[in-house]
């Protein structure tokens, strides 16, 4: 960006310098010049598309990376409470039927 700036305040001052000596002559090199200058800046320009481009891509693949693995880890939450659920159904199941009015164990 700075080098984009820097061309286009040269463009501005060479045109002002022209319009102040108000020489022909030298309207072929100023010319050249800026055309030249327009070019870099259109290079830098398509860079920064190109890095901006870049960007939204990696960013997009890191959502998908990431929604498919926060789409894993809440299946794994709910099978762990599916676990759970169970483990304290057979538990309380086994207390209920294996232990008597007094809390001893039944055999």
């Amino acid at each position: 960006m700075k080098e984009q700036n820097e061309l286009s305040n040269s463009l501005n001052t060479t045109t002002a310098r022209y319009q102040q000596l108000s020489d022909p002559s030298i309207l072929s090199d100023l010319l050249n010049s800026h055309l030249k200058q327009l070019q870099v800046m259109l290079e830098n320009l398509n860079k920064c598309e190109d890095i901006r481009r870049r960007c939204i891509k990696a960013k997009e693949e890191l959502i998908n990376n990431l929604n498919i693995r926060l789409k894993w880890v809440l299946m794994t939450n709910d099978k762990n409470n599916n676990a759970v659920g169970n483990l304290t159904f057979v538990s309380f199941n086994h207390d209920l039927f294996h232990t008597g009015d007094d809390g001893s164990e039944i055999n």
